[in-house]
C-alpha cells in the first residue's frame, strides 16, 4: 500500500527495537536439573588438589546466603549427561566471583562480563571456587555483595544460537556507528548529542554524512527482511552491507591486545587478589581455544607464582602459549609498582627481581615496562629502565590529569640523566577496553603522532576479577577489521607494537624529567603509619644487607625482598586499599623489621655484649650514641669504648642552640629565628607553624587533595607553657598545641651538641576526621624551582603558579625531603622527614602534610561480615609520633650535609654490635659531595656494590679510597659497564643524576 518511508528519522527507532528483539534470540534455557554441593566457606584459601569429597554437603534450598567477605567456598555440581558438548553453558547466579573446575584445572571464570561458561565435551562433576568479593568491577552489572553475604540463587543450563549470536554483533557494530555519525550531526547542529526518545519530536537530517545514510538504508531494508522471514533470509544482507563498507585508506591501525589489569591488593586482600589471577588466567586460557587471533599481555610476576601454586595445571597452559607466542607475559616489575614512594634502590630491586622472574617465564627479559595504573612517574625511571634491559613503555593514567593534558602519544622520553625509553600513551582514562566504536573513534582522533605511527595500542578486556578480553569482544574484532570511518583493528603483541614503533623513532617528539600526574596527590601522605613501617622495612633492608657486605655472609633471600616489593603495589604503599589491606600489611612489616634487625646483629656478633657501633651507611658520619659521639667510617666500626664527650648546649622555653645552630621559639611554639654554622635562614614568617585543613575531595577520598582543600587553611595559634628537657648530649623544647576540640599536637625540638640540624618531633593525638594537617614553612628563598627529594636523585618543581601546569602542582611526592632555595642554590632551607612523602610549594613557603584523616574506601560497607581491626572508617586517626629535621641546603655543601644523605643518616641508626666488622673494604669517596652513595648490595661471591647516585644535577669528580688489595670498577644495575661515570686513577668522573654502582671485590 506505501512505498518505503522517505521520513528516515523515524528508522533509528525501528532499529533499536529490533536490536533488543535480536539480543532475545540468542540464548535459549534447557530444562535441566542440577544439585548443588558446598564445602563450608573460610578465610583460609586451599587448592582444588587439597579438597575432600566427605567435606561437602548439598544445599537444600535456594536463595542461599554463604560467607564473610573475602571467604572462600568450594561448590560441586552435579549435571545429567544430556547437557555437556558443544552448545551447552553453564549459568551461576551468584554475587561471588567464581570460577569454573573440569577435570581438576581451572576452566574458566564467571563473572560480571562472563555471564556464561560452555561446558565440557563429556559428562563429569563441575567444581566451583567461589570468593567473597565484588566481581567485574569496571563492568557495571549493579550487583555486589549483600550485607549478609553472597547471595546464591540458583545454576542453569543454556544454549545459544550461533546465527543469532553472529547475527547480532554484525547488526550492533553498524547500528553503534549509524549512531555515531548521527551523534556528530546533532552536535555540529547544536541539537544534542544523539537520537531522539520514542516520543517527540524527530529532526530530520539534511546535511549527514553518506557513511550515515547508506547503514541507515542498508539497516531499514535487514529490518524488513527479518520481520518478514527471519535470519535464515535476512543475515546474508548484513554481511553484503560490510561488504560495502570498507575501511576508508587514512584510518589507523588498532592494535588490540588481551588485558585484564589486577590490583593485587584494593577493594579485596592479597588471598583474593590470587584468587582473582586464577579466574582471569583460566578464562583467558578458554578463549585461546575459540580464536586463533586474540593475544593477550601480562605483567606481575607475583600472579604468575600464585597461579602456579593455586593451580599447576594451568600454569602449565599458560606457560605453553606463551612458548607459542600468544601469550605475552611483558611488564619488567614483580609487581605494578608505586614509582615515587619506595626509595630507589627498593624501586630497582622491583625490576631487577621482576626480570630475573620474566626470564623464567619467558626465557629472557621483558622489553616493556607496563603499568597503566600508577599515580605518577619519577623521573629516574628511564634510566633503571635501561639498566635492567627495558627499552620502552605503556601507561595510561596520564590521561586522567585533570588540569592539563599530556601533548603527546607517542614519544622518546628522556629520565632526568638523559636515558631514552619509548613510550605510548593510552589516551582515556581507565585501562578495561571493550572495543567500542565510539572509544575507537575518540583514540584515532586523539593520536598525536599518527602523521608518524598509523597504530595505537589498545588494551582490551576487564580487569580486577572481570576476566579479561570476552567473547563480545573477539566477535566484534572480527567486523572491525575493516569498515568505514573506524580503525582498522587487529589482535596483536605489545613488544612488537613497540618494535615497529622504534622504526620512526627518530621523529618522535621528547619529555624530559618526569611526568606528573595532575590527580591523586594525597596518596603521598594517606595512611601514615603504613608508610612508616614501610620506610624503615627499606632501613631495615639497608641495614641488613650492609651486614651481610662486611661479614661475607651472602644475600638476603629474594623471598624477604619480593614481600617488600609486593608492599610497592601500587594500591598498597600509596594507601588506596580497604582497611583489611593496611592491617595485613602493617603487621608483616612490624615482624619484618624486627627480623631483618635481629639477622644483621647476629651476623656481626649477636646480641649478647656490645662493645662496637656499627655504620651501615656507605658515606662517613658523626652519631650520638648513649650520650657519647662516635665518627664512624663508611661500613666501618668504632669501638664503643672510645666515644667523644659532647659539648654544651644551651635550652630554654625561648631558644635552642649549640656550636652550630640557634633556633629561636615564639609563644605559640614556632620557630622565629634560626640561624645554621653562623648564617640566618631566611625566614619570612615563623617556621614550623600547624595548619589544618578541612579535606573533602569531589571524588577519589584516599586518593585527592583538592585545590580548594589548600586554600582553606586555618593556622593554629597557641600553646602550653614550654617543657625543657636536657640530656647526655642533647636537649628538647616541648610546645603542647591543642589544634581543635579533640586533637592535640605534642611539637619537639631535639638538638644534639655537634649536630648541624634541628629535629622537629610530633606527637599527634588526632581525632578529627577529614582533615589534613601540615607543617608549613615561609622563606623568603624564592628561586623559581623548588627541589624534591626522587627515588634516585631529585626532582626540580615550579613553587610559582602561572601557567597551567604550574598551578596544578599544589601537592607533590619527594622522597623525605624538600629544599627551597634561591635561583643559584648557594643558600636555603631543606626540611627532612624520617617518613613523610608529601609536599607543597609556593612563593618561599614549604609545606609538610602530617596527617591526613580521609575516608578509607568501602570503610563503612558490609561491616557485619567484615573481621576489622576498627570500625572507624577514617585513615590516620589515633596517636602518630612524627620526624621531620631542618637543615641550611646549599648545593656546595659537604657530602654528609646534602639532603639526600641527611635522609638517610638522620633516621637509619648505627648498630650497637658485639665484635668490630671482619671486612674492611676500606671505602670512601672524597670530593663530588653530590654524589651520595646510598646502598650497599653483598653478591654470594664475596664481592659488594655500592649503589651511588649524582642527586642535584651537577657533573663532579670524586676520588675513591679502598683497603690494598680491594678492586673497584663501575657497573649499571645489571652488572654491566656505564658511561654515566668514569673511573681512571681513582677518581671518578660523573655526569648529572649519574646512577651507578662501584664494584667492590678482591683480585
Amino acid at each position: 500500500m506505501f512505498p518505503r518511508t522517505s521520513l528516515t528519522q523515524l528508522i533509528p527507532d525501528r532499529l533499536r527495537e529490533l536490536k533488543e528483539r535480536l539480543e532475545r534470540t540468542i540464548w535459549h534455557p534447557v530444562e535441566a536439573h542440577a544439585t548443588i554441593y558446598q564445602r563450608p566457606a573460610q578465610a583460609e584459601h586451599i587448592n582444588f588438589d587439597d579438597l575432600h569429597a566427605d567435606s561437602f554437603t548439598a544445599v537444600e534450598q535456594l536463595p542461599h546466603v554463604w560467607g564473610q567477605m573475602w571467604d572462600q567456598s568450594w561448590f560441586r555440581v552435579e549435571l545429567p549427561d544430556e547437557v555437556f558438548g558443544k552448545g551447552y553453558y553453564l549459568k551461576w547466579d551468584d554475587e561471588a566471583e567464581v570460577t569454573v573446575y573440569a577435570e581438576g584445572m581451572p576452566w574458566c571464570g564467571i563473572d560480571a562480563a562472563h555471564h556464561y561458561a560452555p561446558l565440557p565435551d563429556t559428562a563429569q562433576d563441575l567444581w566451583i571456587e567461589g570468593v567473597v568479593c565484588r566481581t567485574g568491577i569496571w563492568f557495571n552489572d549493579g550487583k555486589s555483595i549483600s550485607e549478609e553475604g553472597s547471595t546464591l540463587r540458583g545454576v542453569s543450563i543454556w544454549q545459544r544460537d550461533e546465527l543469532a549470536w553472529s547475527s547480532y554483533f554484525d547488526f550492533l557494530i553498524l547500528f553503534d556507528l549509524l549512531g555515531l555519525e548521527y551523534k556528530k550531526y546533532m552536535e555540529g547542529q547544536g541539537l544534542g548529542d544523539g537520537y531522539a526518545s520514542c516520543g517527540g519530536y524527530h529532526p530530520r537530517a539534511y546535511s549527514i554524512s553518506p557513511l550515515y545514510r547508506r547503514i541507515l538504508q542498508g539497516l531499514d531494508r535487514f529490518a524488513d527482511a527479518y520481520d518478514r522471514s527471519g535470519l535464515e533470509v535476512s543475515a546474508p544482507l548484513l554481511k553484503e552491507l560490510y561488504a560495502q563498507l570498507p575501511a576508508y585508506s587514512p584510518s589507523i591501525d588498532a592494535i588490540l591486545t588481551g588485558h585484564s589489569h589486577l590490583d593485587l591488593v584494593w577493594l579485596w586482600p592479597e588471598r583474593v587478589g590470587e584468587a582473582k589471577a586464577v579466574h582471569t588466567f583460566s578464562t583467558v586460557n578458554r578463549l585461546f581455544s575459540q580464536s586463533k587471533d586474540l593475544y593477550f599481555g601480562f605483567s606481575q610476576p607475583a600472579s604468575y607464582d600464585a597461579v602456579a601454586r593455586r593451580s599447576p595445571k594451568l600454569m602449565e597452559a599458560v606457560k605453553q602459549h606463551i612458548q607459542d607466542g600468544r601469550w605475552e607475559a611483558t611488564g619488567a616489575t614483580d609487581v605494578e609498582s608505586d614509582t615515587q614512594l619506595p626509595c630507589g634502590e627498593a624501586l630497582a630491586r622491583s625490576f631487577l627481581i621482576g626480570q630475573e622472574r620474566f626470564e623464567d617465564i619467558r626465557g629472557e627479559r621483558a622489553k616493556v615496562m607496563w603499568l597503566p595504573d600508577v599515580f605518577g612517574y619519577s623521573g629516574c625511571l628511564p634510566q633503571i629502565m635501561r639498566q635492567t634491559g627495558v627499552e620502552a613503555f605503556y601507561t595510561s593514567k596520564t590521561a586522567w590529569s585533570a588540569v592539563s593534558r599530556f601533548p603527546h602519544s607517542s614519544f622518546v622520553w628522556k629520565g632526568v640523566d638523559g636515558s631514552e625509553v619509548l613510550v605510548h600513551l593510552g589516551q582515556e582514562p581507565g585501562y578495561n577496553g571493550g572495543v567500542h566504536v565510539s572509544h575507537l573513534q575518540e583514540l584515532e582522533e586523539k593520536h598525536q603522532q599518527v602523521g608518524i605511527h598509523n597504530e595505537v595500542l589498545v588494551p582490551t578486556g576487564y580487569g580486577d576479577g572481570g576476566g579479561g578480553p570476552t567473547e563480545e569482544m573477539l566477535e566484534r574484532t572480527k567486523r572491525l577489521h575493516s569498515l568505514a570511518s573506524m580503525p582498522k583493528c587487529r589482535w596483536g603483541r605489545i613488544e612488537d607494537f613497540f618494535s615497529r614503533l622504534e622504526e620512526v623513532r627518530a621523529d618522535l617528539p621528547e619529555w624530559n624529567g618526569e611526568i606528573y600526574l595532575e590527580f591523586h596527590r594525597g596518596v603521598q601522605t594517606t595512611h601514615g603509619e603504613l608508610k612508616a613501617n614501610f620506610r624503615a622495612a627499606e632501613r631495615s633492608l639497608q641495614l641488613r644487607e650492609a651486614a651481610l657486605a662486611v661479614s661475607a655472609g651472602g644475600i638476603v633471600p629474594i623471598a624477604e625482598w619480593r614481600r617488600v616489593i609486593f608492599i610497592q603495589f601500587h594500591d598498597a604503599i600509596p594507601g588506596s586499599s580497604i582497611r583489611e589491606v593496611t592491617d595485613e600489611i602493617n603487621s608483616e612489616l612490624s615482624q619484618f623489621i624486627i627480623t631483618q634487625r635481629d639477622k644483621a646483629g647476629q651476623r656481626l656478633g649477636g646480641s649478647d655484649r656490645s662493645d662496637y657501633l656499627f655504620n651501615p651507611l656507605p658515606f662517613a658520619r658523626s652519631v650520638l650514641h648513649a650520650g657519647l659521639h662516635y665518627d664512624l667510617p663508611p661500613l666501618g666500626s668504632a669501638a664503643l669504648a672510645h666515644g667523644r664527650s659532647p659539648t654544651a648546649i644551651s635550652a630554654s622555653a625561648t631558644g635552642l642552640s649549640n656550636a652550630f645552630v640557634q633556633a629561636e621559639f615564639n609563644q605559640d611554639g614556632e620557630i622565629s629565628q634560626l640561624v645554621m654554622k653562623g648564617e640566618s635562614i631566611a625566614i619570612a614568617d615563623p617556621i614550623n607553624q600547624l595548619w589544618t585543613y578541612p579535606d573533602f575531595p569531589h571524588s577519589f577520598a584516599a586518593w585527592d587533595v583538592d585545590r580548594g582543600t589548600l586554600g582553606n587553611g586555618q593556622r593554629i595559634v597557641g600553646s602550653s607553657p614550654a617543657e625543657v628537657e636536657q640530656g647526655l648530649g642533647y636537649a628538647t623544647v616541648s610546645f603542647r598545641r591543642r589544634v581543635s576540640e579533640q586533637s592535640t599536637v605534642t611539637v619537639r625540638y631535639r638538638l644534639e651538641s655537634e649536630a648541624q640540624v634541628i629535629h622537629l618531633e610530633y606527637d599527634v593525638d588526632w581525632q578529627d576526621s577529614r582533615s589534613l594537617l601540615k607543617s608549613v614553612f615561609p622563606t623568603s628563598y624564592n628561586g623559581q624551582m623548588a627541589r624534591y627529594g626522587a627515588p634516585f636523585g631529585s626532582a626540580l618543581r615550579p613553587q610559582h603558579g602561572g601557567d597551567d601546569r604550574s598551578e596544578a602542582m599544589w601537592e607533590v611526592p619527594g622522597s623525605r625531603w624538600a629544599c627551597l632555595a634561591d635561583d643559584g642554590e648557594d643558600a636555603g632551607l631543606a626540611v627532612l622527614t624520617e617518613a613523610k612523602y608529601g609536599f607543597s610549594a609556593r612563593n618561599g613557603t614549604i609545606g609538610v602534610s602530617l596527617v591526613r584523616s580521609a575516608e578509607i574506601i568501602h570503610g563503612s560497607d558490609h561491616l557485619g561480615i567484615r573481621t576489622l581491626s576498627t570500625e572507624c572508617p577514617f585513615s590516620d586517626m589515633g596517636r602518630a609520633e612524627i620526624k621531620l629535621a631542618l637543615a641550611a641546603y646549599s648545593a656546595v655543601n659537604e657530602r654528609a650535609m646534602q639532603p639526600a644523605a641527611l635522609a638517610e643518616h638522620l633516621y637509619q641508626p648505627a648498630l650497637a654490635v658485639a665484635d668490630p666488622v671482619a671486612i674492611d673494604w676500606g671505602f670512601a669517596l672524597d670530593g663530588g659531595d653530590t654524589l651520595v652513595p646510598v646502598w650497599t648490595q653483598p653478591f654470594d661471591d664475596g664481592s659488594i656494590v655500592v649503589r651511588c647516585t649524582e642527586t642535584l644535577g651537577r657533573r663532579g669528580r670524586a676520588r675513591l679510597a679502598t683497603a690494598e688489595g680491594v678492586c673497584a670498577e663501575l657497573v649499571d644495575l645489571s652488572g654491566n659497564s656505564v658511561t654515566c661515570a668514569q673511573l681512571n686513577d681513582d677518581c671518578i668522573s660523573f655526569t648529572p643524576y649519574a646512577l651507578f654502582g662501584i664494584k667492590l671485590y678482591r683480585g
